[in-house]
């Protein structure tokens, strides 16, 4: 296995004591999610999130109802939403959704109100 090609390389038996790199996370890399979305893809519809994270639950929601693509990234900003952490990096960013099909952007709306 190559390392850099979103595969582990097993160095021992111990799960903590192997290498890997940032790709081995990606959720599109280990068929969590379509290849087609994640991280860093923008889409027309915007949905802005009310904090600077994305949990886990909207993209399990993201999977199990798109037939469309989807993605998220971070814009910046000065709020301080629910999950404002006192001097971390991602304070200043909001989590942003985005779907490449309208309704699912809008269904999705309505599924985090």
């Amino acid at each position: 296995m190559d390392i850099g090609s979103g595969e582990r390389k097993m160095s021992s038996l111990d799960p903590l004591d192997n290498e890997w790199d940032y790709k081995d996370c990606r959720l599109e890399n280990n068929g969590v999610i379509p290849k087609t979305c994640g991280y860093n893809k923008t889409f027309r519809y915007k949905i802005k999130l009310p904090a600077h994270g994305v949990q886990g639950e909207y993209l399990d929601w993201c999977s199990q109802y798109c037939k469309g693509k989807f993605g998220w990234h971070f814009e910046p900003t000065n709020e301080q939403y629910d999950d404002y952490e006192p001097n971390t990096h991602w304070n200043d960013e909001q989590a942003v959704i985005s779907f490449s099909k309208k309704k699912e952007a809008f269904l999705f709306s309505l599924y985090i109100k």
